[in-house]
């Protein structure tokens, strides 16, 4: 790695959510970053444990796009123009470009581009705009109707990644992540690639892939007073409306890019086949637990001793700034029980996956009658796929 990024997982009690994130999104063909741990000392001042995450940068697109590493790689954030909600744009002149998504102060963007910012043909944002508007079905017929058709599948198949965006749609709402490209929007990124064999014709002919970002509020962290475990799986949006009375002036999430996909009948039926085949193997009680493996070489094992030594009693206050207490950690990691700290609420990892397990069931079950189980004929474990 070029860079190293620590993260002091300060909402996490448990000191695993991050790990179970990103091993879910790997299993689940991805191109999720690779985490693991490191204890942190600064001047024989022990700092304590924190998660170490592989940056998306130059090296990390090599890693994953080959040749085709020198396209526009996007950050999502909530900046100047809002947040990230890739809904289309249109200026007073009628027109949807990509000045509609280039905020005026340089460095308060919505949409950053980290790559290609000093090459005048690439750092148009016309990609992005693009992108947009395929998602939002501009120039099909069908007014609402437009997204369940195969011209809609078609047109937005040709520039982006869609299944294994669905199947970072099927690991986010289970885990109840928000902070994403659910809730917030914010927090992720997209790339666009181009094609293999043309690597420089990204802009003529794009085509991204979304990339994760940001996990430690997942498994049922909460400041809003939401079941994100009771998430619908088609309307997310339906979920946020705490969130949204207390960040965005009362409105529901927009996220057009779940939204619009999920109302196309092949797409929605991948997703869902993903989703289950989630459930049975990955995203359940007694896989998580496994995971974990509180005294049997799982994660807890990883992580408790170094946690343990951000303080120097089970009930004090951690020298490094930690918000948990030793009994607090083994509490939520060992005995899997819920936390509380300010507005804070943390449910037990496993009790959180298994309500979320049990309202998913129940919600497949009547989705199941007008798309029964395998109909996507898609079989998974999936890995990402090649580049067109």
């Amino acid at each position: 790695m070029t860079t190293v990024n620590l993260k002091a997982m300060y909402n996490d009690p448990s000191q695993l959510r991050g790990a179970l994130a990103w091993r879910l999104f790997s299993r689940a063909g991805v191109p999720a970053s690779r985490h693991t741990y490191a204890k942190l000392g600064l001047n024989a001042t022990y700092m304590g444990l924190f998660s170490v995450i592989e940056q998306v940068d130059k090296r990390y697109l090599k890693d994953r796009f080959g040749d085709n590493d020198e396209g526009n790689l996007y950050k999502a954030a909530c900046g100047q123009l809002g947040c990230a909600t890739l809904e289309r744009r249109v200026g007073p002149d009628g027109h949807d470009d990509g000045r509609q998504y280039i905020a005026g102060h340089r460095d308060d963007q919505t949409y950053r581009l980290m790559t290609n910012r000093d090459d005048p043909a690439a750092n148009t944002y016309e990609d992005l705009a693009r992108l947009i508007r395929v998602v939002d079905g501009a120039g099909l017929d069908g007014d609402e109707a437009r997204f369940e058709g195969t011209a809609f599948r078609r047109s937005v198949e040709e520039v982006l990644n869609v299944r294994a965006f669905l199947r970072w749609a099927g690991v986010n709402v289970l885990i109840g992540s928000w902070d994403n490209y659910f809730a917030t929007p914010s927090n992720y990124f997209l790339y666009n690639s181009g094609r293999r064999g043309d690597e420089r014709g990204f802009m003529a002919s794009p085509y991204f892939t979304f990339i994760p970002w940001d996990y430690d509020n997942s498994f049922g962290i909460d400041f809003f007073d939401i079941r994100w475990q009771d998430t619908d799986l088609v309307d997310w949006a339906a979920n946020t409306g705490n969130y949204g009375r207390r960040n965005s002036g009362g409105r529901r999430s927009r996220i057009p890019l779940v939204q619009h996909l999920l109302r196309n009948r092949d797409l929605f039926r991948y997703y869902l086949d993903h989703v289950e085949f989630l459930l049975d193997t990955e995203v359940n009680p007694d896989a998580v637990a496994a995971v974990i493996g509180a005294g049997g070489g799982g994660l807890w094992d990883r992580v408790a001793r170094s946690a343990y030594l951000e303080s120097d009693t089970p009930h004090g206050w951690p020298l490094t700034g930690r918000q948990f207490t030793n009994h607090e950690i083994y509490r939520s990691d060992f005995l899997q029980e819920e936390l509380r700290r300010g507005e804070e609420k943390a449910e037990g990892i496993v009790h959180y996956v298994r309500m979320r397990h049990d309202r998913a069931r129940a919600q497949l079950a009547d989705l199941r009658r007008d798309h029964p189980a395998g109909s996507s004929g898609a079989t998974f474990p999936a890995t990402l796929e090649p580049l067109p």
